[in-house]
């Protein structure tokens, strides 16, 4: 798996926002113990490693803000990030003032009736963007979407449907809890799952231009969804959940003469479809000072209490910030409330309740309490996880009804407590 992560280090890096170097230096050696002990699902452990690492600032703003959501420190995540991308939101000065708010899981599913490929991004360290994606799917399902093919997903896909539940080894990405649950709903809805990451290098050395390296993985990865979609099924419908810009459609002259497009330009292309394409990466909670006052504007406007988009007096859709122009909707998401210290969109878009943790499970120093449906193997992704550390306050799971197998971790990744809760 972790080969799978240096292959597209460097094009997620340019997504972000920074340019990787050529010729960079080896990955460091704490940066692959912390991903080794990701594999092995010792999450907690991977961020103390991380935690203590002298990696480049690059690595680690991506590292920490990716492990950090993976153990249930949503805030923490965004600060992670922010340290490398700075502010990028938009500023609330630039709305038309006569932009009209709809629900955007609603409007969404309006402008989806007649395209055959939606097309939404996140931001890889933020869950509640796995949230949002799993109520859109929900909906899309209704209206005969039958793909769902997501960007991190390991290839082939066969054991996971045949298992109905993702495990460590179904993505990476996936690991984190509410990405492993949008997954698993999707899979019991009666979508196909479809991974279809860029698994080659380009095949000239010559060809080594960072423009190059996302030319060569863009176009492979719309090559696997033709080849592993279209090719059999001309009329499926698919949601394809991506990063970043791979829901761009736009192509971008490069000073040699050639050109650069994101998958969602590269598949557009090849399909000759009108693909609708949505970003929910420019807005959301406590993403940069300017994105509070947004929201505070918006407020004030009665434009924001829930997921929206913003319909302009000519019938399209506002987008703002640097996707402005490449994306056909931007979803605007509404500052997290909270609810028993953990995120009500927990409860508002994924269907969770708050469950209170235990008494009797106790912990003298900074622990992983980890939440795994019963009838789920011991590798499976769990439905929630948290970090617990003492004298601090004790914050609440975030589950469905059911039985759960309630797993304590340590630091080292050992095991400390395990019991059963059941959730009424």
């Amino acid at each position: 798996m972790w080969n799978r992560v240096l292959l597209f280090l460097v094009a997620i890096g340019w997504s972000v926002g920074f340019r990787a170097q050529e010729n960079a230096p080896p990955i460091p050696r704490d940066i692959t113990e912390a991903q080794s002990r990701i594999a092995k699902g010792q999450h907690l452990a991977a961020l103390a490693i991380s935690e203590k690492s002298n990696a480049p600032k690059e690595m680690m703003a991506q590292q920490l803000a990716t492990i950090r959501s993976f153990v249930g420190d949503c805030d923490g995540a965004i600060a992670a990030m922010n340290t490398l991308l700075g502010d990028r939101s938009i500023s609330a000065d630039d709305i038309p003032a006569d932009c009209i708010p709809s629900d955007a899981i609603d409007a969404i599913v309006e402008q989806a009736k007649n395209r055959q490929v939606v097309i939404l991004n996140e931001a890889h360290h933020v869950p509640l963007h796995r949230a949002f994606g799993l109520s859109l799917a929900l909906r899309l399902r209704q209206i005969g979407f039958d793909y769902l093919a997501v960007e991190t997903l390991t290839h082939p896909t066969r054991e996971l449907v045949q298992r109905t539940y993702p495990v460590r080894e179904s993505g990476y990405y996936t690991q984190e809890p509410v990405f492993g649950d949008f997954i698993r709903q999707a899979v019991s809805l009666g979508f196909k799952p479809i991974g279809y990451e860029c698994e080659s290098v380009p095949p000239s050395k010559s060809s080594n231009s960072i423009q190059s390296q996302i030319q060569h993985r863009e176009s492979e990865q719309a090559r696997n969804l033709v080849d592993r979609i279209f090719v059999e099924n001309p009329k499926a419908k698919v949601l394809i959940y991506v990063g970043y810009q791979h829901a761009t459609e736009n192509f971008q002259s490069l000073p040699d003469g050639g050109e650069l497009g994101w998958m969602a330009a590269q598949l557009g292309r090849r399909l000759q479809l009108d693909l609708l394409t949505v970003d929910q990466t420019t807005v959301f909670s406590r993403h940069g000072s300017t994105n509070r006052e947004f929201n505070k504007r918006l407020t004030e406007r009665q434009l924001q209490e829930k997921p929206i988009c913003l319909r302009t007096a000519d019938g399209s859709f506002y987008v703002g910030g640097e996707y402005a122009k490449k994306v056909d909707m931007q979803v605007l998401h509404a500052d997290a409330a909270s609810l028993a210290g953990r995120p009500a969109w927990l409860k508002d878009l994924a269907g969770r309740k708050s469950v209170r943790i235990p008494d009797e499970i106790q912990y003298p120093e900074r622990v992983l309490i980890r939440a795994f449906v019963v009838r789920e193997s011991e590798t499976a992704v769990p439905l929630d996880q948290l970090l617990l550390e003492p004298d601090r306050p004790r914050p609440s799971l975030m589950l469905r009804p059911g039985q759960y197998r309630i797993v304590v971790q340590n630091e080292s990744g050992e095991e400390m407590a395990r019991s059963i809760l059941a959730v009424d």
